[in-house]
C-alpha cells in the first residue's frame, strides 16, 4: 500500500487515527501478518490498534500518553512543607548548610528543587549594573 514504514508515517503524520483506521480496515480484509507487511510494521502492532479501536473506537486511535500514573519516590507533603519552613527559618543559608545543620536526607538539589516550585527566591542576590566611568573633560582640562 505504502512504500513509507508505518514509524516515518507516524513522526511525520498530522493525523496519526487516519492511518491507523486505514490499518485497521485492512486488517479486518485481509489479516493481521498480510497488513504488517502491507504497512511495513511489526504484527503486534497492528493487533494492538485493532484490539484498542475493539474497546474503545475510533477515539482509541489517538496516542496515549505515557506519564506515569504515581511517582511512587516522590517527596511527601509534610517533608516539603518542613523543607519550605527550614529555608523561611535560615534565610540567607543555602541547601547543603541547612542539610547540614538538620541532618536532612534529601540532597541539596531536591531542596531547591522544592524551593522553586513554591517560589521562594534562590539567595543569589541579582547584580547590579555597573557603568564605566569616563573621566569628564572638565577634569582632564584642569
Amino acid at each position: 500500500m505504502c512504500p513509507y514504514s508505518y514509524y516515518q508515517i507516524m513522526r511525520q503524520s498530522k493525523d496519526k487515527k487516519h492511518w491507523r483506521y486505514q490499518m485497521i480496515q485492512q486488517c479486518f480484509k485481509n489479516g493481521v501478518k498480510p497488513t504488517a507487511k502491507q504497512f511495513h510494521t511489526s504484527p503486534p502492532v497492528v493487533r494492538l490498534w485493532r484490539d484498542r479501536f475493539q474497546r474503545e473506537g475510533y477515539s482509541g486511535l489517538s496516542d496515549k500518553s505515557h506519564k506515569p500514573h504515581r511517582s511512587p519516590r516522590a517527596t511527601p507533603q509534610d517533608v516539603k512543607d518542613h523543607i519550605i519552613a527550614l529555608k523561611k527559618t535560615y534565610k540567607r543559608v543555602g541547601a547543603e548548610q541547612i542539610r547540614d545543620i538538620e541532618d536532612l536526607p534529601q540532597a541539596p538539589k531536591t531542596m531547591r528543587k522544592i524551593w522553586k516550585e513554591a517560589g521562594i527566591p534562590s539567595r543569589k542576590r541579582p547584580k547590579k549594573h555597573v557603568t564605566k566611568k569616563q573621566p569628564s573633560c572638565r577634569q582632564e582640562a584642569l
